[in-house]
């Protein structure tokens, strides 16, 4: 009886270790997965963001009196300001070519509508024309870690109105 005892002893101590580094392993693969999940995210969010905000004001230029509700999320060290004739996307480290998205955002565009786009290493500045007119906006600024109902109103003649709700 006393040396099943002392084999159990013995057995127990590399299943213990052996649970460890199964529950390690486990641990560092999902840390690893959240961490390519994030960055996936990230990537996804500097081509989105411009396109899915052009969208909008193209939609809302496009039917005078018209409204568009969209849902946006800026994550850590992104921000977002309308005003003038521009929409401003700050983002570290874009990452995105210019004529990447000068293309993505000429096949959103109908032929009333025309922009300007600049492209430099943290921000994205898309300026609107109506018609060879700028086009202005109210001024708003959204901050980082937050999501919006944004709603994007043409109120009359190259006049738009964004309204937001975190």
């Amino acid at each position: 009886m006393e040396n099943n005892c002392r084999k159990r002893g013995v057995i127990t101590i590399p299943l213990i270790l052996l649970f460890s580094i199964i529950v390690i392993a486990t641990a560092l693969a999902f840390s690893y997965a959240l961490t390519q999940l994030h960055n996936m995210a990230r990537i996804q969010t500097q081509t989105d963001l411009p396109l899915l905000l052009h969208k909008a004001v193209v939609t809302a230029l496009y039917s005078p009196y018209s409204s568009v509700y969209i849902r946006v999320y800026l994550p850590e060290d992104h921000r977002v300001s309308f005003g003038g004739n521009t929409i401003t996307i700050y983002m570290p480290g874009t990452g995105v070519s210019k004529q990447y998205l000068e293309e993505q955002l000429k096949k959103l565009t109908p032929s009333q509508v025309s922009f300007t786009l600049t492209v430099t290493e943290n921000t994205i500045t898309i300026s609107y024309y109506l018609e060879g007119k700028p086009v202005s906006f109210n001024e708003i600024e959204l901050t980082e870690n937050t999501i919006y109902d944004l709603t994007i109103t043409s109120n009359k003649q190259n006049t738009i109105t964004v309204s937001a709700r975190a």
